[in-house]
């Protein structure tokens, strides 16, 4: 029996992905100031209505991005959100619940969604580990350290990209090594904002297709707790 079938069924899995969100929120909605800012992250993302669309064209956003009462990014006229846009409002929203954006100017702001979109070389790769670190707001997590409400820009083989919110590891039963990772983003397979989970490149899942994530590709960057 494949390790797959020794630890979820595809039904279990997606049932787990329909329940996690709202379990992760819960505990967000209970953290103190004192505790991490990626519980934030968890509780901002389950505000934020689930499907809606997934198109790859205008802001991607679901609602104005505000900053001292000013538009960064005004809401999509599309029909649907897409990945970077919906990362980059979970992000200024949390940044300003835990104060990481206070005095900081507006054109700085522009600039971090400039490179949170990768529009330029030094921000291609990386994108919101590389947009976080240059604005001071955060920093690039090993992947061995990973937790809910890390941001993660990703690869996969054949040249796309992916902008989202990690939620766990997919482990191999037999190693206890990751083998692909369950996210929140917008995306074709979610019809919009949702949870999803995809493969490594070399791995096969449940449902027998083979993933595409390129695992040496794959960036995480955690925001700053306030007053650390």
């Amino acid at each position: 029996m494949s390790p797959w079938r020794r630890t979820l069924s595809w039904t279990l899995l997606i049932g787990w992905l329909s329940a996690a969100l709202p379990v992760f929120t819960q505990d967000a909605a209970d953290a103190s100031a004192t505790e991490s800012t990626s519980a934030v992250v968890l509780e901002v993302i389950g505000e934020m209505p689930v499907g809606g669309g997934y198109e790859w064209k205008s802001t991607g956003v679901p609602h104005p991005v505000m900053h001292e009462g000013r538009v960064v990014l005004a809401q999509t006229k599309a029909n649907g959100t897409y990945c970077s846009g919906v990362t980059f409002a979970a992000v200024v929203e949390t940044a300003t619940r835990a104060g990481l954006l206070d005095g900081v100017a507006f054109e700085r702001v522009k600039q971090f969604q400039r490179d949170w979109y990768g529009t330029h070389d030094d921000a291609a790769e990386t994108q919101c580990v590389y947009a976080m670190n240059q604005l001071g707001i955060g920093r690039a997590v090993r992947p061995r350290d990973a937790r809910p409400g890390d941001f993660v820009q990703f690869w996969r083989r054949g040249g796309s990209g992916h902008s989202v919110v990690f939620i766990d590891w997919v482990l191999d039963a037999d190693s206890g090594e990751p083998v692909g990772l369950i996210y929140w983003s917008s995306q074709t397979a979610t019809a919009g904002i949702g949870t999803h989970v995809e493969y490594f490149a070399g791995q096969v899942g449940p449902d027998g297709r083979e993933g595409r994530v390129l695992p040496e590709r794959l960036y995480l960057g955690r925001l700053d707790t306030p007053g650390s």
